[in-house]
């Protein structure tokens, strides 16, 4: 039996794309930025009394599975400086590797840096690439440094512009339907970030040309405020404002003494937040029945009306707009009536007053809705619920 010449074989190997790796760090406790105060001859803070801890921050990207995942580390291995033999850190004095009651492979430091000599903390952290169980390394660097105390040198940002627009339509809301926008300030001396240790901050609403500090009772202010102190962080609900302007202060504190106001009102920054729908917004319509109407008839009627602006159909426009309906005879000085609100209209033409002999015209209006308010009686009262919670209610602009 005669065999014939064949092709090569076809090799049939499974290709596996490597992973895309990020290598960052987490704080778990202290700072990676120290201040000494040459006056009192202290560090801020002392890592000896709170120490440092950091652990690695590792993100894989699978792009097979188009998935992010943290994977389970096994191992890493920690160096002060660029990683080598000498440089190989061990638990002792200075730092301690998988402290007790810390997680493990976490480094805690213990160790004050001088202002002179800052130092880079490397890591590498090992894991298993459990599709060719095969062991991947990845390395990071942490940098801790230390700045000198000077209290003329202190200020105050916001990640915030000084102003800046939100729009109803396509801000995104929490499960209860309210615009939460979160501010956020950071204490620096000159250009390092202040321990949040050492840091108290004040936040401040505009008012009648005032700056009153936000309380408790302030409907806005929904998260940043507890037991009497700020964070470097609030949310405030714009829901219930079209323009209002926020300032943070910040003060430097040690001890147990936290402080009631800001020591240095130079210490400060604004932003002012403007609720503001589209400005190229336009309504639109269109009749799905009743184009054409007999004679002695009674005809369906059927409209829509939608909200657009230059770029297509804006989004939620039926939670932040009102729609009603009018029609008007075209005899002269006739007055337009409301037969309908919401966003479809379905009507007859006998109802809305269409004859032989009389045409009648038909529109839509379009309104937008105002922020979030407490209702009032006619002496300006609150009404509240059964609960005693306000009622709110939106009104067209």
């Amino acid at each position: 039996m005669k065999k014939l010449r064949s092709q090569q074989p076809i090799p049939l190997v499974t290709q596996v794309t490597p992973y895309t790796l990020t290598a960052g760090y987490k704080i778990l406790n202290g700072n990676i930025v120290q201040c000494y105060n040459r006056d009192e001859g202290e560090y801020i803070d002392d890592r000896t009394l709170i120490p440092l801890l950091v652990m690695p921050d590792i993100n894989v990207y699978d792009t097979h599975k188009n998935t992010v995942f943290t994977p389970v580390l096994t191992g890493v291995d920690w160096y002060e400086g660029v990683p080598s033999t000498s440089t190989l850190i061990s638990s002792g004095t200075d730092y301690v590797i998988s402290a007790s009651g810390a997680p493990q492979y976490s480094l805690k430091m213990y160790k004050n840096v001088d202002v002179n000599s800052p130092i880079n903390i490397y890591y590498r952290a090992y894991f298993t690439d459990e599709r060719l169980n095969k062991t991947i390394t990845v390395e990071g660097v942490i940098p801790v440094r230390t700045s000198y105390f000077d209290s003329s040198n202190y200020s105050v940002k916001l990640a915030q512009p000084k102003a800046f627009t939100v729009d109803p339509c396509r801000a995104s809301k929490n499960s209860d339907d309210w615009m939460e926008v979160r501010l956020a300030a950071q204490f620096y001396s000159g250009s390092d970030a202040v321990a949040d240790a050492n840091s108290a901050y004040f936040w401040y609403v505009l008012e009648g040309g005032t700056w009153r500090l936000l309380n408790a009772n302030d409907i806005y202010l929904m998260s940043g405020l507890a037991n009497g102190k700020f964070s470097k962080e609030i949310v405030v609900n714009a829901s219930f404002f079209e323009n209002r302007s926020f300032k943070v202060a910040a003060s430097f504190y040690e001890g147990d003494v936290y402080p009631t106001a800001p020591s240095d009102g130079g210490n400060q920054d604004t932003t002012t937040i403007n609720v503001s729908y589209p400005e190229m917004a336009e309504s639109k319509m269109s009749q799905s029945k009743g184009m054409y109407i007999g004679a002695d008839t009674d005809t369906p009627i059927d409209c829509t009306c939608w909200v657009e602006d230059n770029t297509g159909e804006v989004p939620n426009y039926k939670e932040n707009y009102m729609c009603l309906w009018f029609a008007k005879a075209y005899t002269m000085n006739s007055t337009p009536q409301q037969i309908g609100h919401d966003w479809n209209l379905s009507t007859t033409s006998a109802k809305i007053g269409v004859t032989n002999t009389e045409g009648v015209q038909i529109y839509a209006e379009v309104y937008e809705l105002s922020h979030w308010m407490p209702v009032v009686d006619e002496v300006g009262a609150i009404l509240v619920n059964h609960t005693g919670a306000w009622n709110m209610a939106r009104k067209a602009k």
